[in-house]
């Protein structure tokens, strides 16, 4: 797939991929590729809905509409292939929820403070030195904190 840089173009990038995908009988990846195509010409949509309504011409108008509705046939393109395949798998309907999502997010923290105090470990974690160890622990420390950020950020 190419690397497209407008919503329009990365929704028929999607829309292929999840048409090629749901051809080739791989239904949970294409649901995947559906989902995605559906908010990227919602994404589209939003561009032209935020150019004032006396500045739209019958072009922009008609643009919108179609690709609110093409983001609803994707997202029910996606629905479809999920009764199919017996819907989301079990560890998609886990990591749904932003509780869980934070609790890994904690967790990651936790653990990365908990290596970074060699004493609480009693040093022995493998053969690993203690440099790195701390290296680990910052990089586990660092990726909890931007994966908070980011669920604070979301919600």
């Amino acid at each position: 797939m190419r690397k497209n840089k407008t919503p329009l173009g990365r929704a028929y990038d999607y829309k292929k991929a999840g048409d090629l995908l749901t051809s080739e009988q791989k239904y949970g990846s294409a649901v995947t590729k559906y989902e995605k195509a559906s908010k990227h010409f919602a994404a589209a949509a939003d561009i032209y809905e935020k150019i004032p309504q006396d500045n739209r011409t019958p072009i922009m108008e008609k643009h919108i509409k179609d690709f609110n509705n093409l983001s609803i046939k994707a997202k029910q393109k996606a629905e479809e292939l999920e009764n199919i395949t017996g819907g989301p798998s079990l560890l998609k309907r886990i990591l749904q929820g932003p509780r869980v999502r934070l609790i890994i997010s904690l967790s990651i923290i936790i653990l990365g403070l908990v290596l970074l105090a060699p004493t609480l470990t009693g040093n022995t974690i493998a053969t690993l030195t203690t440099q790195t160890t701390n290296i680990i622990a910052g990089a586990l420390v660092v990726i909890g904190i931007i994966a908070c950020y980011f669920l604070i950020k979301n919600r």
